[in-house]
């Protein structure tokens, strides 16, 4: 029992602490790679959706190098709130149980 009670401590320290809160939180912008991660989203269908203006996104690119490619994040609540459009313009399931 002793055990227990100190993984008990351990985890209630560790929610209290706040490296593990930021840990926690869900980012607000994602990468290709992070929004296919978490959403099952691709890569040639986030820019399809960027330039359709159905997901937002922000190109980060240095001062002096405008002509070189910068790296491409795209705006998790903007994501969640495209992908809760598509629900709302599908049909639920009914299952008749006779």
């Amino acid at each position: 029992m002793l055990h227990l009670s100190m993984l008990y401590v351990s985890l209630r320290c560790m929610k209290n602490d706040s490296r593990y809160q930021k840990i926690q939180r869900e980012p607000e912008y994602l990468d290709s790679k992070g929004v296919e991660e978490i959403f099952g989203i691709k890569r040639s269908l986030c820019y399809e959706l960027m330039k359709g203006d159905l997901i937002k996104s922000i190109s980060l690119v240095r001062e002096k190098d405008k002509k070189t490619r910068g790296k491409r994040l795209f705006e998790v609540k903007s994501i969640r709130e495209y992908l809760k459009s598509q629900m709302a313009l599908t049909k639920p399931i009914t299952h008749n149980i006779t």
